[in-house]
């Protein structure tokens, strides 16, 4: 033990060919050193390989208007569903309900400073395919049983403006009465029918889409997607409309050293402003509206 002293007295003149006088104490102590040197070199290396407990914070970026979003299926990946109160789909309500997807253009008129709609364009929906939800695996498809669930055609959507500014475009979801027209393919039931129909399986929209969860110790990877639903019940005779916004956030990490390796990502977070519900006209065909849907906010 007194041969591995590193905390041994010097000595002007050499001592049994020593420069220092070592004791077992001191040994002792050497080795203690050497233990811990060998613990903290061990901790701070896996850290460095394995970075398993990195730094993360949020950040949320602010500007003085709403950006311009390119919406599409591989950033945030939507469907809807209508379906009664134990989540079975309605497969009967094409001659009770039918489902809109319109894209919506407001612009501000010069004369009378009120905004006009100049635009108001349906886009075709069909039955979603493993290829419209991009972000998830093909067995998260499968499990949320999103076969079942309708997609639009169209995968792209550009969006921008809010109502403070003087162009708008938004994308807007309507649950409306069936009514008949001459290019229908279904005949339509009387409004009493469709009001019991909806009392009787209790309808309500499913909105399927992809979010993304943080994970907080995984520097490498810190972002999870899983498969979300927002539901809206269609109550008769009165007309409900539901303001849902998306929020661009950023996730921030680093390797938790201190020579910090930090890594940002960007992702899309879909949050529920407010829900309105006022008794309509009987003849009012509109009967759930979910509106500006996927303007930028920040």
């Amino acid at each position: 033990m007194k041969s591995i002293d590193i905390y041994g007295e010097p000595v002007k003149n050499l001592l049994n060919g020593n420069f220092f006088i070592k004791t077992s104490i001191g040994g002792f102590f050497t080795v203690t050193t050497v233990i811990l040197v060998i613990i903290f070199t061990w901790f701070i290396g896996k850290d460095l390989i394995y970075k398993e407990k990195p730094n993360s914070y949020m950040q949320t970026d602010i500007f003085n208007k709403f950006l311009h979003l390119n919406l599409t299926s591989d950033k945030f990946p939507f469907s809807f569903i209508l379906t009664d109160d134990d989540n079975r789909p309605l497969e009967d309500f094409t001659s009770y309900l039918t489902i809109k997807l319109y894209e919506l253009t407001f612009e501000i008129s010069e004369k009378t400073k009120y905004y006009n709609r100049t635009r108001k364009q349906e886009h075709e929906l069909r039955l979603c395919n493993y290829t419209d939800f991009p972000l998830i695996s093909k067995d998260q498809f499968n499990d949320a049983q999103l076969n079942f669930t309708l997609c639009p055609k169209n995968k792209t959507f550009n969006l921008s403006g809010y109502w403070n500014e003087a162009n708008l475009n938004h994308l807007q979801i309507s649950i409306e009465s069936c009514k008949d027209s001459s290019d229908s393919k279904v005949s339509c039931k009387k409004q009493d029918e469709i009001n019991r129909y909806i009392a009787k399986t209790s309808a309500n929209l499913n909105i399927f889409y992809v979010d993304t969860r943080v994970v907080i110790n995984n520097n490498i990877n810190p972002l999870e997607t899983l498969t979300t639903v927002k539901y809206k019940y269609v109550i008769p005779e009165y007309f409900k409309k539901t303001i849902f916004k998306i929020q661009t956030q950023n996730i921030l990490t680093d390797d938790g050293f201190i020579f910090s390796e930090s890594k940002k990502l960007q992702f899309l977070k879909m949050v529920e402003k407010y829900t309105d519900l006022v008794l309509i006209d009987p003849d009012e065909q509109q009967l759930l509206c979910i509106r500006d849907l996927f303007f930028k906010y920040f």
